[in-house]
């Protein structure tokens, strides 16, 4: 079986074209769901071992979503999740945390309003406020750059090609309003993000061996930024960003922070929900 997903109407034929770009091969379903019981007592230990960090170290839950809820919403953009992550070269489960964190720590009221807002007929205002837009909270000051460090020539697939010349050639009112209104755009500005953090924590390892620890730091960077990086040069001065790039790629215990902690449950259950055993690839 193969599945496109086209929306019905866009009123956009650059949104229209990258839907349409999405490769059959590569692709997947579902065949055997994981029970959430074991991962959601596992996610609760993390929440309780959160509390008791320090605060200058403890993650901030916004709480908008419950666990329930983000695995629910995470499960149901598998097929294009699993596409998308091929076509940038990063790990499915990666792409899948990354979200599936934004989702339960980072989205909150404001966001849930403003994503309504900024599709609405309010949107020539809306569009101009600084927010992380969508589901992935992706900052245009930061995908730009970050998409340019790869490069045209990062991969010659159709959808890749389609998805570069829109975002390269788009501001970032138009970019804002089209990953709130197409979900395969905010999955695209998300895998960037997640590839390029991905590659300044590993260094010069691969990504095909990334461990979940590799993958929890490599969310911590999504969330809060890298000093000196290509991507988190264009904000204000007196951003306080996470990361040094050496301790960055040197870090190994995730039950020091908050993010990371809370990151490993939903890393380990993606990379098994996405292993062979439980998920059917197309070819």
């Amino acid at each position: 079986m193969v599945v496109v997903w086209v929306p019905a109407t866009t009123n956009d034929p650059d949104v229209e074209r990258l839907y349409r770009a999405i490769p059959p091969q590569g692709c997947a379903t579902i065949i055997a769901p994981i029970d959430h019981a074991g991962m959601l007592e596992a996610l609760q230990h993390a929440y309780a071992w959160n509390r008791l960090l320090d605060k200058h170290v403890a993650a901030v839950n916004h709480d908008y979503f419950t666990p329930q809820q983000v695995l629910a919403m995470i499960e149901g953009w598998t097929p294009q999740i699993v596409c998308v992550a091929r076509e940038f070269e990063i790990p499915p489960e990666l792409l899948a945390g990354v979200l599936a964190l934004e989702l339960d720590l980072d989205y909150h009221l404001t966001d849930a309003v403003f994503d309504i807002l900024v599709v609405s007929p309010l949107s020539d205002t809306f569009d101009k406020v600084e927010v992380g837009a969508a589901y992935g909270g992706v900052h245009f000051k930061h995908l730009k750059p970050a998409l340019a460090s790869f490069g045209v020539d990062f991969s010659q697939s159709l959808f890749y090609q389609t998805y570069y010349r829109l975002t390269s050639t788009r501001n970032a009112d138009e970019l804002t309003v089209i990953a709130t209104r197409y979900r395969l755009v905010d999955l695209a500005n998300a895998a960037v993000m997640a590839r390029y953090y991905a590659l300044l924590r590993m260094g010069n390892r691969p990504l095909t061996q990334m461990s979940l620890t590799d993958m929890a730091f490599t969310w911590s960077a999504y969330r809060g930024g890298v000093v000196g990086a290509t991507a988190d040069l264009r904000t204000a001065p007196n951003d306080d960003h996470r990361w040094g790039l050496s301790y960055l790629q040197k870090a190994d215990n995730p039950l020091v922070f908050g993010d990371t902690l809370i990151a490993m449950p939903y890393f380990s259950y993606f990379r098994q929900l996405y292993s062979p055993a439980h998920l059917r690839t197309h070819a």
